[in-house]
Parts: C-alpha cells; sequence; structure tokens
C-alpha cells in the first residue's frame, strides 16, 4: 500500500472579485510523502464543507480552481477551500486554498430609519418630523459621508420640506423633514406616504439609489361609527390551540385607532367566548369546532355613539394531513391585512381571502368549506431592498379535503396551470403576482450542499392574527424548513392505512405474538411489492402526474417503454411554464423523450441544460413497437450523467452515453409534479420544453431511487389508463379461468410489445413460462451451499446484473449474519456478494487491490421473516473503479457461503455462514433452481441442502385457524387467512387494511375472451336484437286474419231485412249438426272427417252442387224426415204467429210440423228475399 500524498498550492493569491468575474487558480504540485514521487491520474474536488453555496469549482483532471458564483465581500470576506486530490490507487490528500475578496463599491447607501417616520393626522404645521441618515455596507473609502436629494414629485412633494445637512450624524450627512401641510389618514392617499429620496456614497465611482422613505399618518377619532358585521376565521391545530385572542369586534368607522376611546360589551354568544372593553375576543381552550355568533355592544366615549357589533367566528379543527399535504404560494404586491380585507364600498364585497377561496373549491371541485386557508403571514425575500423597491409579500398555505386531503404534489400542480387565473381573482387590475408556487427551501440548493434534502414543517406554539376589517384569520404560525438527509421511501412497520395499495389486503406477519413486519396480498390488479400498478398506457394530448424527484448522492432513474412514435416525451420533471423575470421558482428539470427515433435525454441542476442523445449511426431507434429500458445514473460527487439503453449488452457506442453535467451544482431540485407520457398545458403561458408532443404507447416499472412508483393511483390523468391498452389483445385467451389467474400468464404478469411478442413475468414464488410451476423452499444448514455453472454464458453481463433472492434466516441469534450470494472472476481476484450483516442485508463489491472495495448497507431489517430483494446492483455504477468491467466466472456462481469452494484473495467485511432457508434466486431475469439443475445453469455441487423450512408456518401445520369463511392459504411469507377468490373482503374497522372478514362466496368464474371475441358477441347480440325488433313491428303492422273465412259463410244464412225480427243467429258457430244430415252425400264427405282443422280453424265446406234452391232445399228435408234414428231427435214445439215462443223467425221453423197457419201469400209480404222460399213451399 502506497503512502498519503502531500499536496501543495503553488501560490497563495488572494484576488479582487466583482460579480461575475471568473478566477483560475492553477499550480498544483503533488508527490507521496515517503518517496516524493509525483503521482499520476489524479482527480482533484472540493470538499463541500469548505464552500457550502459553490462560490468555485475545480476541474476534475487538470486541477484548474475557477470561480463559479459572484462572490460579495458583504457575505464571505475571505474563503478557507480544501481541496483534495486522489489518485487510483485510492491514496488521498489535500490542503487549503485561502481566497481573499477585496471591497469594491458595489452596494448603495441604505437611509435610517429603516421603517419611517410616523406623523398624526390633521396636526398643526409646520411640524418637525424627524432626521434621516444613512448607512453603507461597503468598508471604508467606499461608503460615508453621504449626499441626499429630494426628489419632488407627485401630489403631496409640497407636503413636506426636506433639507440636506452635510454636518448631521457626525459628518456622514443627514436630512431634516419638516411637514409644511395638514394630513389625513383617511383621504384620498391613504395611511401611508413615501418620499422619494436618492443617495449617494463617496467611492469612486458613486453608488446611488432612489430610495423610498416611507411616512406614517397617524390616526385620530374624528369619523363616525355605525353598525358593522364581521367572520372570524380560527384553525385549531390538532386541538392544542389554548386560550387566545382571535380578533377584535367589528364596527364600520374610518378610524382604526380609535379603540382606547370606545367601550366593548358582550350581549350574547356561547360561553366559551368573552369580549374584553377593548374589543378584543377571547376564545377559551378546549372549545368545539363550529359556528357561533356573539353580539357586542360598543359606546364611543369621545363623540356620544352607540354601535353594534355582529361578530360570526368559524372554528374548524386542523389536522395534521391537512399540514403535510398543503399547497403554498407567494404573492407580491398586497401584505396579509390587504388579503383578508374587504372593499368598504361596497359592503357585501368579498375580500381576497374569500375570493380565492372560493376560486380554489371551483379549481379543485371540493365544497368552499372544504378548503382551508389556515396560514398567512408576511414573507421578506433573502437580500430584498423595502426601500428601493417598495414591494409587500404575502405567504400563503393552504389545504383541500376530499377523504382524504389532496397532495400537495397536485394543488401546486393545479396553482401552477392556473397561475394566470388566480392572480385576476386575487386583483382584476393586475397589480397583484405569484411569484412563487410551492415554498420550499430544497429547491435551493444551497441550504443542503451534501447529501439529500427533505421538507419539513415546523409549527410554532403561538398562532398568527392578521386582524383586517370585516375578515380575520387566526392561523397557525408555520415555517417550512430543509433536513438535509437523504429521503428514504415511507415503509411501515406493520399494516397501516394505504400500506398495500389498489384495494390489496395487508397481513400482519408475527413471530411469538409480536408484529415484526407486513405484506401485501394483491387481488386487483396492482402487482408490486406494495400492490402498485406496474404500467400505464398513454394516447394523444396524455399524461399523468406523480410525485416529483427527490434526489440523494447516487441518484438512480429507470423505466420501459414501448411506442411507435417518432417524437414523444416520456418522462419530465421541471418547470411547468417558462421562467419569468416575477417567478422565484427552480429552474432545474429533467427530460427525457424520444427526437426522430432517438432517446434523448436533457438535464439541468441549476448552472445550463446538458443534451445526452443516442443518435449516431450506431445507436437504434427505439419506437420499433418492442419494449425498451432506460436507465440514468447520476453521480453527484462526480456530477456526471450516465445514460443506458436497454442495459447495454453489447457495445457501448450503441447504447450508452455519458458526460459531466454544466456547474457547480450537484443534485436536481425541483417543486413541481413528475410528469410521465407527456406534459400539461398550461394556458396564457410558453411551453417549459420543445418537442412536447405526448407518448403514444406504454410505460412500465418505473424507479426513482429504488422504489417503484404507483402508476394505478397517480395524481392526475390526462387520455391515460392503467395497463398497457396497446398490447393487451396479445395476452388475452379465449378459455375460462379462475379470477387470480392472467389470461396468458397463470400467476404472473403478461408483457407483451406492439408486434405480438408476448412473455410472462412471475409472481413470487412462481416459475415457468406461463408462471404455472411453483417454487418450494430449500433449507440450508450451517456451511450449506450450492455452486452453479451457467449453461447461458450470456447471462452475465458486463455491465448490468439484476439479482433477486428470497429467504429467511434462521431462529438463533448467529443467523444474523451470513453471506447470501456471491460471483467472482476467474483469478479470484473480484467478486460481488450480497451479505446479511446484523439482519440487515448489503452489497459488497471486493478486489484484492486496497481502496477499490465497495458496500452498500441499509436494507429493512430481515431479521424476523421471510425476505425479498428485488434490488437491483448495478455493477456498472459502483464497480467502475478504473472505467472496466469485471468478467465473471460463469462456473463460480455461489449461494449460500461455501467456505470450503476457493473464493482467491479477497478481503470480505463478512465471511459468516448463512443459515436459514432459501426460495427463489433469479439472476438477471431467469430463474434458478435451488439446489437443482434447469436450462438455466447446472448444479454441479451442493452441500448440507434439505427441502422445505421449518422457520416459515404453512396451512399444513395446522397451526394457521381462520374464522368461516376465510380460509387459509400459503404465500410467500407463510399461511395466512385470507378470503376466497370469489369472496369480497370486509375490512377492519380500524382502516389498516387488514381483514375483519369476508362476505359470502358465490359460485363464479370469469370468462376468459378476447377484445375480438368480445365485439364478435356483441355484434351478434346487436344482430339479434335487431331481428327480434323487425318481427315485433312486422307482427303489429299485419292485418287480423278474419274470424269468419269467405268460404265458411252459410249461404243459407238471411243477413239483411227491413222488417223486425229476421234470421235466427246460428248458436253452434255455423256447425251443420242442426240440419240433422250432411249437406253432401255420405260419399263425398266421409265419416269421421273433422270439422275443425288441426289450426283450430273450421275447414272450409264442400260446395253444394249447382242446381235449384228449393229442390235442393227440399231433397234434404225429405231426407231428415225419413231417418227416424238420426241425431239430434226431434221435440215437440208449439208455434204461433203472435206469441211465438221465439222474437225472431229462423231458417230452423221450416223443418217443424206443417201445421201452421200462415199462407204464402203472408210470407210474400215479408219481401222479396222471402218470395223464394214462399213459391217453395206453395209447390209442396
Amino acid at each position: 500500500m502506497r503512502d498519503d500524498l502531500d499536496i501543495f498550492l503553488r501560490q497563495r493569491v488572494s484576488e479582487n472579485i466583482t460579480s461575475g468575474t471568473q478566477l483560475e487558480l492553477h499550480g498544483f504540485v503533488a508527490h507521496y510523502r515517503k518517496t516524493k514521487e509525483r503521482p499520476r491520474n489524479l482527480t482533484f474536488k472540493i470538499l463541500h464543507e469548505s464552500d457550502k453555496e459553490r462560490h468555485f469549482d475545480i476541474g476534475q483532471q487538470d486541477g484548474v480552481l475557477r470561480v463559479a458564483k459572484a462572490l460579495d465581500r458583504e457575505k464571505i470576506a475571505e474563503y478557507k477551500l480544501v481541496i483534495e486530490a486522489r489518485d487510483l490507487g485510492g491514496n488521498s490528500g489535500n490542503t487549503s486554498a485561502v481566497i481573499e475578496v477585496l471591497d469594491v463599491n458595489d452596494n448603495a447607501p441604505v437611509l435610517h430609519p429603516v421603517n419611517g417616520f410616523t406623523v398624526d393626522e390633521n396636526g398643526k404645521v409646520p411640524l418637525f418630523v424627524g432626521i434621516i441618515t444613512a448607512t453603507d455596507a461597503d468598508g471604508p473609502g467606499n461608503r460615508d459621508p453621504f449626499l441626499m436629494e429630494y426628489v419632488s414629485k407627485g401630489p403631496l412633494s409640497d407636503a413636506f420640506e426636506l433639507t440636506f445637512d452635510q454636518n448631521l450624524d457626525n459628518g456622514w450627512g443627514g436630512m431634516k423633514i419638516v411637514a409644511t401641510k395638514p394630513l389625513d389618514r383617511e383621504g384620498p392617499y391613504g395611511k401611508e406616504i413615501f418620499l422619494p429620496i436618492k443617495v449617494s456614497d463617496s467611492g469612486s465611482p458613486r453608488m446611488s439609489a432612489l430610495r423610498n422613505f416611507r411616512i406614517e399618518i397617524g390616526d385620530v377619532n374624528d369619523n363616525p361609527m355605525t353598525d358593522g358585521q364581521s367572520v372570524i376565521y380560527v384553525y385549531d391545530y390538532e386541538g392544542h390551540l389554548s386560550t387566545t385572542i382571535i380578533g377584535r369586534a367589528f364596527v364600520e368607522d374610518l378610524d382604526d385607532w380609535d379603540y382606547e376611546d370606545k367601550i366593548f360589551t358582550m350581549v350574547s354568544g356561547h360561553t366559551s367566548f368573552s369580549v374584553e372593553t377593548n374589543g378584543l375576543i377571547v376564545m377559551h381552550a378546549g372549545t368545539e369546532p363550529g359556528v357561533y355568533n356573539i353580539m357586542v355592544s360598543v359606546n364611543d366615549r369621545r363623540r356620544g355613539e352607540h354601535a353594534s357589533a355582529n361578530v360570526t367566528v368559524i372554528l374548524e379543527r386542523l389536522k395534521d394531513d391537512a399540514v403535510q399535504n398543503s399547497g403554498s404560494f407567494i404573492i407580491k404586491g398586497m401584505n396579509p391585512e390587504e388579503f383578508l380585507a374587504s372593499k368598504r364600498v361596497p359592503r357585501d364585497s368579498s375580500s381576497p381571502y374569500q375570493s380565492l377561496r372560493r376560486y380554489l373549491a371551483f379549481l379543485l371541485d371540493v365544497p368552499e368549506d372544504r378548503v382551508q386557508i389556515f396560514s398567512v403571514k408576511s414573507y421578506w425575500p433573502d437580500d430584498y431592498d423595502a426601500q428601493m423597491f417598495n414591494e409587500k409579500f404575502t405567504e400563503v398555505h393552504f389545504a383541500a379535503y376530499n377523504s382524504p386531503y389532496m397532495s400537495s404534489v397536485y394543488l401546486n400542480g393545479i396553482l401552477q396551470m392556473t397561475r394566470n387565473a388566480l392572480e385576476k381573482q386575487l386583483d382584476p387590475q393586475g397589480a397583484v403576482r405569484i411569484v412563487q408556487i410551492n415554498i420550499d427551501p430544497c429547491a435551493d440548493e444551497k441550504y443542503c450542499p451534501t447529501g439529500g434534502c427533505v421538507k419539513r414543517f415546523r409549527i410554532e406554539k403561538d398562532p398568527i392574527l392578521i386582524n383586517s376589517n370585516r375578515t380575520s384569520l387566526l392561523g397557525i404560525n408555520l415555517t417550512v424548513d430543509a433536513q438535509c438527509s437523504c429521503p428514504q421511501p415511507s415503509v411501515p412497520q406493520r399494516c397501516v392505512r394505504e400500506a398495500c395499495g389498489n384495494g390489496g389486503i395487508c397481513h400482519n406477519v408475527k413471530k411469538s405474538n409480536q408484529t415484526i413486519g407486513f405484506f401485501c396480498e394483491c387481488r386487483a390488479s396492482g402487482r408490486g411489492p406494495r400492490c402498485e400498478g406496474r404500467s400505464r398506457s398513454f394516447g394523444p394530448e396524455g399524461y399523468i402526474w406523480l410525485k416529483p424527484i427527490v434526489s440523494c448522492d447516487n441518484f438512480t432513474i429507470s423505466f420501459e417503454f414501448a411506442t411507435r412514435s417518432s417524437n414523444a416525451v416520456l418522462l419530465y420533471n421541471g418547470p411547468m411554464t417558462a421562467q419569468e423575470p416575477h417567478k422565484i421558482n427552480s429552474i432545474d428539470l429533467i427530460l427525457v423523450q424520444i427526437i426522430a427515433g432517438h432517446l434523448t435525454v436533457h438535464v439541468n441542476l441549476g448552472s445550463g441544460m446538458k443534451k445526452f442523445q443516442l443518435n449516431n449511426t450506431q445507436a437504434p431507434t427505439v419506437n420499433d413497437g418492442d419494449w425498451h429500458t432506460v436507465h440514468i445514473f447520476l453521480q453527484r460527487g462526480a456530477r456526471v450523467v450516465t445514460v443506458l439503453l436497454d442495459k447495454c449488452q453489447q457495445d457501448t457506442k450503441q447504447c450508452q452515453v455519458s458526460g459531466p453535467t454544466y456547474g457547480s451544482n450537484e443534485q436536481i431540485n425541483v417543486d413541481t409534479p413528475l410528469q410521465l407520457g407527456g406534459v400539461a398545458k398550461v394556458d396564457g403561458t410558453a411551453a417549459p420544453i420543445e418537442n412536447s408532443e405526448s407518448l403514444d404507447g406504454c410505460i412500465r416499472n418505473l424507479y426513482i431511487g429504488g422504489e417503484l412508483y404507483d402508476l394505478i393511483n397517480v395524481l392526475k390523468s390526462e387520455n391515460s389508463e392503467p395497463g398497457c391498452k396497446h398490447t393487451e389483445s396479445y395476452c388475452d385467451t379465449n378459455a375460462f379461468q379462475g379470477p387470480r389467474f392472467n389470461s396468458l400468464c397463470h400467476e404472473g404478469e403478461c408483457v407483451a410489445s406492439f408486434n405480438g411478442d408476448a412473455r410472462c413475468v412471475c409472481d413470487v414464488g412462481w416459475t415457468g413460462d406461463r408462471c404455472e410451476k411453483q417454487s418450494y423452499w430449500k433449507t440450508f444448514k450451517k456451511g450449506a451451499y450450492v455452486n452453479y455453472s451457467l449453461k447461458k454464458l450470456d447471462l452475465l453481463s458486463k455491465s448490468w446484473t439484476k439479482i433477486r433472492l428470497m429467504f429467511v434466516r434462521g431462529d438463533d441469534e448467529d443467523s444474523d449474519d451470513g453471506q447470501l450470494f456471491r460471483i467472482q472472476d476467474a483469478q479470484g481476484t473480484k467478486s460481488s456478494i450480497i451479505n446479511l450483516l446484523a439482519g440487515r442485508v448489503g452489497y459488497e463489491f471486493s478486489t484484492s487491490t486496497p481502496g477499490e472495495s465497495v458496500s452498500v448497507d441499509g436494507s429493512p431489517d430481515a431479521r424476523f421473516a421471510a425476505h425479498r430483494l428485488p434490488e437491483e446492483y448495478h455493477i456498472y455504477a459502483v464497480s467502475n473503479v478504473q472505467n472496466s468491467f469485471v468478467d465473471y466466472d460463469p462456473h463460480k456462481f455461489l449461494l449460500g457461503h461455501g467456505s470450503n469452494i476457493k473464493s482467491g484473495q479477497i478481503g470480505v467485511r463478512n465471511d459468516e455462514e448463512f443459515n436459514g432457508c432459501f426460495r427463489e434466486l433469479v439472476f438477471n431475469d431467469n430463474h434458478f433452481e435451488i439446489g437443482e439443475s434447469n436450462h438455466i445453469a447446472h448444479a454441479q455441487s451442493e452441500h448440507n441442502v434439505e427441502d422445505g423450512c421449518k422457520f416459515i408456518s404453512s396451512c399444513k401445520s395446522g397451526l394457521v385457524a381462520c374464522r368461516y369463511p376465510m380460509i387459509c392459504q400459503d404465500f410467500w411469507k407463510g399461511g395466512f387467512c385470507t378470503c376466497p377468490s370469489n369472496a369480497k373482503p370486509i375490512w377492519h374497522r380500524s382502516g389498516d387494511g387488514t381483514l375483519e372478514g369476508c362476505q359470502e362466496s358465490t359460485a363464479a368464474l370469469r370468462l376468459g375472451i378476447t377484445n375480438g371475441a368480445v365485439a364478435a358477441i356483441l355484434i351478434s347480440l346487436l344482430t339479434l336484437i335487431v331481428l327480434v325488433l323487425i318481427l315485433v313491428v312486422y307482427s303489429r303492422r299485419r292485418r287480423k286474419p278474419p274470424s269468419i273465412q269467405e268460404d265458411l259463410i252459410s249461404r243459407e244464412n238471411v243477413r239483411g231485412y227491413n222488417e223486425e225480427g229476421g234470421g235466427e243467429e246460428d248458436q253452434y258457430n255455423y256447425n251443420i249438426g242442426p240440419l240433422r244430415k250432411p249437406v253432401l252425400p255420405t260419399e263425398d264427405w266421409p265419416q269421421g272427417t273433422p270439422i275443425v282443422s288441426d289450426s283450430g280453424r273450421p275447414k272450409p265446406k264442400h260446395r253444394r252442387p249447382e242446381g235449384d234452391l228449393d229442390t235442393f232445399i227440399r231433397d234434404r228435408l225429405r231426407d231428415a224426415r225419413r231417418d227416424p234414428m238420426a241425431p239430434p231427435f226431434d221435440e215437440l214445439r208449439s208455434y204461433g204467429v203472435e206469441k211465438d215462443n221465439l222474437d225472431r223467425i229462423s231458417l230452423s221453423s221450416l223443418s217443424t210440423d206443417g201445421e201452421s197457419d200462415i199462407d204464402q201469400e203472408t210470407v210474400r209480404s215479408w219481401g222479396p228475399k222471402f218470395s223464394r222460399i214462399a213459391d217453395a213451399y206453395g209447390h209442396n
């Protein structure tokens, strides 16, 4: 090992640096302390602790020191930079470079007193007001003595007389102010007057500034009062509010300093409130939320007037969730009192506070009472000069409740989209601007130059009271701080609300009746570890919002996409609108897009935009419809960005681009929503990026900083939906499958490209081409191992390694440490190891060369339950010490310890033997059989490995008792009670996502069919419906057949007559039975022939033969009389002309005995229709 380096700065430099000037300091000489040998290939850097605001930068290779930002002697007069140099062997040394900043005249004088003077209204003139003096931040020679000049302008230019006297203030100069005209506080010029004064120092050249010196007009009681009404909003944070003053009773009075002349008496109201004699309203501790009305009597002793004040108090309980999910912004041109004040004319006018609350409710689509503007206070930007600019700023925090509270990222994003409309709501005249949205100190890297940055809310004990005329607010005193630490994904230790997303069931993992963790049972479309949605599809003008990127030391973004779009935005996080002078939001951004079919990445860390593009002649296009993987690495210390496409398995020129970023900033600091698949369009402003076309395709598996982002439960969505709708038809089948089965993959997710290629990504514990094979636990005793020899040599990528392990440690304390997995090169000099250290999993890259080993720790505690590592260990990112790759030996692939397997001379941190169980080993997306050979690898040796695992409970053990209708099911964490697949879960009333029970199961299966089959079924059903409608319409419009067909009409019926009576109605439906004999001969009408047809209608009768009617009837009558046996038999009836038993005369009367006394002449007199009958009888 070589000894440490000594570094010497060739010369100590002291410079007079003005703003924007660059200074180059160079000439480092370094040698080894013992040998005095000059090292080669040194790399340099400035330790951040010595330059927190990044004012200086140094070349990594050449050691040239440069000024990165403008220097200001008035802030830091001397810099002591600690510069470190390191060689390839890890030897390092450092020295100090002292930079002295000499003074230049770059600051104008400031007038004193800073807050100005106060002059009572209606006072006697002339009146001496005071003497104005000045100070200057510059050093001697660039400040005193001062010169002052009153720049008279405006309607009140003659109201004051200002005289400069160089002898005042010990010769530094001063100006006397004398009021020459009476002033009116309630007059048209308001309560304050600003006098323009030009002040200059004595530097060369002189620095001058036009200052606005403030004169406040004091109030006297010279106006009448009348009844008044006011509203006081009170926010009680988590019920902690103690007895406090919440406001003042208000009456209409132009005077506002005359409370000493008035006596206030509470007339009516709740016992939780009291009113002091000066009008202050006190709310006592423990007051419940609600709306309270207070009536106060007001007497003006000086003026002898009386009025009433009607006060409405609206008390709301403010939860911590509201604070943590709050949106915020800063208003320029309005102070807090003006923000809450309403115009005096008309009296029913709304205040900006009320108008904003109403408009936010409209934008967020919630009732107005669910918008809580709970913190309003004054704000002063850094280095703000109030005398020069005369501006007012107000800081506002608000929340919106929609069960639960809306995310702060969403609220701030909506504000960004509607900034112009919000400004009009605050002031239709356009004098008010929103200069900052999302108050976040982490957006400025100077607060946390090293490590990460997390925004934290600090709530002061005493609230802030903003007392304005008709509207007052008692809000919380909220301060936003920067906590300098790497943000970690929130992972609870047990089941809590939203521990499992998208309808997942949370199961607490217990051991010895102690909860030691949890896992999620995903029953819907989410398939992530916490049931996150893994994929999303996008259409034209589509995009989604997610939480913004939060960076730390080494930062990684990875995702997959598939599209045929030649130009599209894949991922964007940065300003939502083009930068404008009055906006003070962060300018950092990262943009991943497709331009002309090639992948392009833009990165701006605050010092300039850097473009990384894979568009050379060898680089492949990415709009071919296949799935492509993108990885973006940001190495913070080196300020180097690396972009990998498709894990860069081949020539790096085709799939990798890398380079340094601009400037000295090292991390991305953004304060806007992360936008995926496109960018939201903001009306009235220019787009922040070029080529902003949306993606027509799909994105999946978005990881940022190791955290899997949920692509189902998003903050905002436009023309986008979960899953990949463009390719789902390639994953469908037409088979009946259970509700837990994907149509193509039994226990996994189907991933298909636009070209129809489909594959299965298996769930935990499942393998096989269609995820149909279940893996099983294997016990590894002390010293156990399995040594594999790879059959697929391309599995060992030189640039990429992705490992997934599932294991559980043993019960004894010795199981807290152990080696889980190791691969190494053929010489045994370099290895990648996954260790279990004190119950936590860590990664270690070890070499035989000192100084090259790298370790990564900090995974969740794995001491008590089954643990799964879905981590991606980027061998390239952590082992690229000498810009070279590692050639791993495919025959030294070790699961477990394997102490008797020669590992070479490698100094590893942990050489303990693992004791526990393994179930799953997945290497670069290839599944290994634990202890067995398959098409991936051959298990060439193993030791001390047994089937099963006693450290995992199972349903077969009988130790898991489930209450009906719940059932026991084996998961990768053991056996747990859950609902059958076709039963609906009943959630526990605590809201922690666990099960209370199940609804009764119903026999049901899901029909897995393709979209084409669904379309065919729908078309068939539609066709059937149309045919049914046609038949219904046709049947309704068809003429109903007559009940009597023309052929069935009996010709002997007489239908017309012109006398009373007539033929007898046929009571037998034209049955010829009453004629007693068939009309036709029996040979023409065979016996047994039915009269009625099979259809139920009478059969048509045979036509009678041609001949004379009377002959025909006579023959039939004769035959009937001669057949005494033919039924029906005759019955005896008596008839008379006048007293017939029948009220009608029918033809049946002709068949009776001929003893009637009616002669034929009488019959003829009945009309021509009976003449033939009379002739027939007369002939007889």
